[in-house]
């Protein structure tokens, strides 16, 4: 297969007449090329200096939340902005977008604003998912409560299952106090096998939340 420059010979060898300045068709389809990039480069610096309508996603980062205290409920994890703003200005927001920071001293948050003031002053926000959150904090609680392994294991038939044992039995949980004082065991993840004859041992992944409106109580360390 003929690279880019072999093509550009060929063309220029067939159709060039010799130059009156002496100059080779390897020379010619060279300043030719370079003119070509060069008008790409000026025609792209002009194109993304025009302003572009656009959706970006912004991560989410709670702040100012005191140690003996946790959510009641998370935020969402990212926010969705329809914006418009410079082509240069899009390529940075969308690989490098900045975190919405929300303070959780205030239970209310506007998303709209708490953008706009994060965002370059020249970048123009039309809509923003969610609007608002609200943030509710509770008294921190830790505990330590036992592992409930979720597993179905199924012996041959003639076979007979003993005993099973986790090792370890208990794991620590910390967060808001009306999730976590209620709870009496942490599950693992649902385990299913066959045709167990002898003697198995296995990693079970703990589950990773109860329940989705108790995901704001989060496993610290096992």
């Amino acid at each position: 297969m003929l690279t880019f420059w072999n093509r550009l010979r060929r063309t220029t060898r067939s159709t060039s007449t010799p130059s009156p300045f002496g100059e080779t068709p390897e020379r010619r389809g060279l300043v030719i090329t370079v003119c070509f990039l060069i008008s790409v480069l000026i025609w792209f610096s002009f194109t993304m200096q025009e302003r572009y309508p656009n959706e970006l996603e912004m991560p989410v980062r709670v702040v100012n939340l005191p140690p003996d205290q946790a959510l009641r409920s998370l935020p969402p994890d990212r926010v969705r902005l329809r914006v418009e703003a410079e082509g240069f200005q899009l390529l940075r927001l969308r690989y490098n977008p900045p975190s919405l920071m929300l303070d959780a001293s205030r239970p209310e948050i506007n998303l709209a604003e708490q953008a706009r003031m994060q965002l370059p002053n020249d970048v123009r926000i039309e809509a923003v998912t969610p609007q608002a959150v609200t943030l509710v904090t509770e008294p921190r609680l830790q505990r330590r409560i036992p592992i409930a392994l979720r597993a179905h294991l199924e012996p041959p038939p003639s076979y007979v299952l003993l005993e099973t044992y986790i090792d370890p039995d208990s794991v620590t949980i910390s967060g808001a106090e009306s999730l976590v004082r209620d709870l009496t065991t942490w599950p693992t993840v649902r385990v299913v096998r066959s045709g167990v004859m002898d003697t198995l041992r296995m990693t079970v992944p703990l589950s990773d939340t109860l329940a989705p409106s108790s995901n704001a109580a989060r496993k610290a360390r096992s």
